[in-house]
């Protein structure tokens, strides 16, 4: 499955996860043990991958996914959202609200891609 990335998007998304990767890391060795090392490899892929297209510096990105790939970050944006809504100070609102309008929109676009494979 191919993900198109913008440069905004690319940079909402590396920022957020690169962020939340030590969480992210112990949410997974506390709740999915089984399966850590693919999800962790999986969030790093998508992590490196956001991170290429801004070295690449080009205007869009084809970001190619597995269905776990495109699970994972569906989930993690849509868990991430949610917290981040409520806790970024009002000194950052339009800021935030940017931001979040990308990781929402880009949550809207894996769930399309998750629909698509179903």
């Amino acid at each position: 499955m191919i993900l198109l990335l913008s440069n905004a998007e690319a940079g909402a998304l590396t920022l957020h996860m690169s962020i939340m990767r030590p969480h992210f890391k112990n949410l997974l060795k506390s709740k999915y043990r089984a399966q850590k090392d693919e999800y962790f490899k999986s969030y790093d892929y998508i992590k490196s991958e956001a991170q290429k297209q801004l070295e690449l510096e080009l205007p869009f990105y084809e970001m190619h996914l597995n269905i776990i790939d495109v699970r994972l970050l569906n989930e993690f944006l849509r868990a991430y959202s949610t917290k981040v809504k409520g806790e970024l100070v009002k000194a950052m609102q339009s800021a935030k609200d940017e931001q979040i309008d990308i990781l929402d929109e880009l949550q809207k676009r894996c769930n399309e891609l998750i629909d698509d494979v179903s």
